[in-house]
């Protein structure tokens, strides 16, 4: 689903610029080794990708489990 979202939408995130070289050339996130070109932070991009992947862990325990005005018992049915 995303691919074909991105096939369909591509030529919007191209005229927007967002697919342009970024910080003088091709960047990551996070250094890799042998890639022959930089990263963004100065960290690698294994531990940068475990610690994203850790803080989105987080956020979901963070998060409710219901939304506001709903309660997990609910109505039975009649």
């Amino acid at each position: 689903m995303g691919a074909a979202a991105y096939m369909l939408s591509y030529s919007m995130w191209k005229a927007s610029g967002l697919l342009e070289d970024n910080a003088g050339g091709k960047v990551t996130l996070g250094t890799v080794q042998d890639a022959g070109y930089e990263g963004l932070w100065n960290i690698s991009g294994d531990i940068l990708g475990l610690l994203i992947g850790a803080a989105f862990v987080a956020i979901a325990f963070a998060l409710p489990s219901h939304p506001r005005g709903t309660s997990a018992s609910g109505v039975p049915a009649q």
